[in-house]
């Protein structure tokens, strides 16, 4: 006789809790299948939260560096969230930042949230001396700026690029570097399912 497979299913725990209530169960009872329902209660949006930062990352362009400055082009902050913002709220994700100096150093920190689930990531960098011809104020400005693009990159895989192509790329031979490219995003895709 064949084997067969049963889909398992997961009642919610919020429910579980209702019943012990009913059935007159001691508080430390309650207590435990409270820790139950909290626990799953994140496994719940964790798993959501990898869902829609996937979906995200399998929506995402390859962001153009289309500014020039210091002898190199690059892609400014306000350039990749106006791309970017219509896909974070597609798929439910918000973006925040806080940053702190200590010791010469500047910390951006980026909460990348969904739904009750956050994930944070920092990013820390010296304070550039950019001359005589800032202040310290405008240097400062400048290095909030370069920290929040770089943190909002590497929290999401978001992918900056020297080239644009309209899309003709899409009907080329995929090389070895698209290749790689494409092979990380993958994983980590399948790490974020994953997680």
């Amino acid at each position: 006789m064949a084997e067969q497979t049963q889909a398992i299913q997961v009642r919610d725990p919020s429910n579980w809790i209702s019943e012990a209530i009913e059935k007159g169960h001691d508080p430390a009872s309650l207590e435990r299948l409270y820790d139950v329902y909290e626990r799953w209660r994140k496994d719940q949006a964790a798993e959501a939260f990898a869902d829609a930062v996937a979906g995200f990352q399998a929506a995402c362009p390859i962001i153009k560096k289309d500014r020039t400055g210091h002898n190199n082009t690059y892609a400014s902050y306000d350039d990749i969230m106006r791309q970017i913002k219509p896909l974070l709220a597609e798929h439910g994700l918000t973006v925040q930042f806080d940053s702190t100096f200590a010791d010469d150093m500047l910390t951006i920190a980026i909460d990348i949230q969904h739904g009750p689930h956050t994930k944070r990531s920092s990013f820390a960098l010296p304070i550039p001396d950019m001359g005589k011809a800032t202040n310290a104020s405008q240097q400062m400005g400048a290095a909030i700026s370069y920290a929040k693009r770089y943190a909002l990159c590497a929290a999401l895989n978001i992918i900056v690029s020297d080239e644009d192509d309209d899309g003709a790329s899409l009907f080329d031979t995929i090389d070895e570097p698209k290749q790689k490219m494409l092979a990380a995003r993958m994983e980590a895709y399948e790490q974020a399912k994953g997680e």
